[in-house]
């Protein structure tokens, strides 16, 4: 096993686990434990997350899986992707924990905000950078041949989905930092992990359409769903705002 595929497979595997145990998990005890009301606008959206880290998490764990049992070769810019994202990832998944265990949770960065905190929101709001630059490469890569399949359809279909649900929560903390001039250190950390993520799956679309990815039925089938999970949620974003209503992340 070479370095970039031992590391592509540490990060899958922690990564999956974080959002299976750390994500999904937490987010339905959240639910439940507060008695919140499954078809409200904020229940709808702890539903759609959890969806979501049940889809996510296990196909991270299922590309950890293929490596160490069938061989398979992790490639660099899926290494970029996955491990650009993953610091914000564990931002994310930090403060959730710390709300879940009673601590103080979300971060509020302003002005008056730890030198850390501001150093995070600040890297998170490069995300136009880091687009435009993978952007540029996506445009050189894509020119040489390769071999059309349906999980290279599919795979687009969620970085697009994934581009819109970041953008829709960029732009309420832009919205909020106009208004009355704070961000949500969870909202600007989680629009940058569905940017990452919609790279991430970008990158595996390229590796199917070079025909150097290995796929099965059961990564077929998990993003195969992730498409109806991620709509699911981006309706419920839209259903929160529309409400006026907060939850951590949005």
């Amino acid at each position: 096993m070479d370095n970039i595929t031992l590391a592509v497979f540490f990060v899958s595997f922690v990564t999956g686990l974080a959002y299976v145990l750390g994500v999904g998990v937490i987010t339905l005890i959240d639910l439940f434990r507060y008695r919140e009301d499954l078809k409200s606008a904020a229940g709808q959206f702890g539903l759609a997350l959890a969806a979501m880290a049940f889809t996510c998490g296990p196909h991270h764990l299922i590309v950890a899986y293929h490596i160490v049992a069938e061989g398979a070769r992790g490639g660099m810019l899926e290494l970029i992707t996955v491990g650009v994202g993953a610091p914000f990832a564990c931002v994310w998944l930090w403060l959730r924990l710390e709300a879940f265990f009673g601590g103080r949770g979300d971060r509020i960065v302003n002005g008056g905000s730890t030198p850390g905190t501001r150093w995070v929101a600040f890297v998170a709001q490069m995300w136009p950078a880091y687009l435009v630059g993978l952007g540029m490469y996506w445009a050189r890569v894509w020119t040489h041949g390769g071999v059309w399949h349906p999980m290279v359809a599919a795979n687009i279909v969620i970085a697009a989905l994934y581009v819109w649900i970041g953008n829709l929560l960029a732009t309420r903390q832009r919205a909020r930092f106009l208004l009355i001039h704070t961000r949500s250190l969870s909202g600007l950390t989680l629009a940058w992990i569905f940017y990452t993520c919609a790279l991430m799956h970008l990158a595996l679309g390229y590796y199917v359409w070079q025909g150097s990815a290995y796929t099965d039925w059961h990564l077929h089938l998990i993003d195969y769903l992730s498409i109806p999970f991620a709509l699911w949620f981006l309706a419920a974003v839209y259903r929160l705002y529309k409400t006026g209503q907060t939850v951590t992340g949005a």
